[in-house]
């Protein structure tokens, strides 16, 4: 876990290489390609995207699993539980990226990079001077508040990446 500070407050930022990725990766990949369609969704984003809700493929879910996983590990917060409400896939091809956006009222927000090759534009978070180049299996999570965006990519990249967001999961008292 790397925290990073934003006027003397800590910024919690996870940046984390997922065990058994090389596993679901084809099924990943298949997944975003064969569910993504021209962005209707948001402005922000010049790709084309899967649906909000992804969740019912087995490859997605082991995702989301694992992403919580990670997230209960580091909580500090003691936040108790914690579930993905939506998740999604994105398909960038040559110069697309996105603009400057917050997932808010996300608690927490993920992106898992997932067939990024050589070329692909990086992940900018501005407000903690972060930049990640994109490797494969890798995710980061970081608070739904927190601006961010992708830098576009070189000229005939394709770059495919599942984000998602994450809340603590309510109690039925």
């Amino acid at each position: 876990m790397i925290e990073k500070h934003i006027a003397n407050i800590e910024v919690p930022f996870i940046q984390h290489s997922l065990e058994n990725f090389s596993k679901y990766k084809k099924d990943i990949v298949k997944c975003v390609v064969d569910e993504a369609v021209p962005n209707i969704f948001e402005r922000n984003l010049k790709c084309l995207r899967t649906p909000w809700h992804i969740i019912k493929f087995d490859c997605i879910k082991w995702l989301a699993d694992q992403t919580v996983a990670l997230l209960y590990e580091h909580d500090k917060l003691n936040e108790g539980a914690f579930v993905v409400d939506e998740i999604w896939g994105a398909l960038y091809e040559g110069k697309n990226g996105t603009t400057l956006h917050k997932h808010y009222p996300a608690s927490w927000s993920a992106v898992t990079y997932i067939d990024c090759p050589i070329g692909s534009g990086q992940t900018v978070w501005p407000d903690i001077q972060k930049n990640i180049t994109p490797v494969d299996g890798d995710v980061c999570i970081f608070p739904g508040w927190l601006n961010h965006y992708a830098q576009p990519s070189q000229d005939e990249v394709r770059r495919i990446i599942v984000s998602c967001n994450i809340y603590p999961k309510r109690r039925n008292n």
